[in-house]
């Protein structure tokens, strides 16, 4: 899987309320909440970044696919991965 990279990346995403009622106090103290999203990076260009975190072992298919506004982007880190850290096969 040398093609993509794999990466973890923390991003704020919208917060919101649905149904009851709801206290402005509560509604004043919301915020966007930071999220982590590890998997590889499909696309990248300058409005966004594109990642899957199920990729097939022959990279022709991919699940769970989130795209991500770089304006949402706080960090992006690269996941590095050696065979010595892997548990034992099962």
């Amino acid at each position: 899987m040398d093609e993509y990279r794999l990466v973890r990346v923390v991003w704020k995403d919208i917060q919101g309320l649905e149904g009851a009622w709801t206290s402005l106090e509560e509604i004043e103290g919301m915020t966007p909440v930071s999220i982590e999203t590890l998997g590889w990076i499909i696309k990248e260009d300058e409005e966004h970044l594109t990642m899957v975190s199920s990729l097939a072992a022959d990279q022709t298919f991919a699940g769970s696919v989130t795209s991500i506004p770089k304006g949402c982007i706080e960090d992006i880190r690269l996941v590095t991965v050696c065979q010595e850290c892997f548990g034992e096969k099962i």
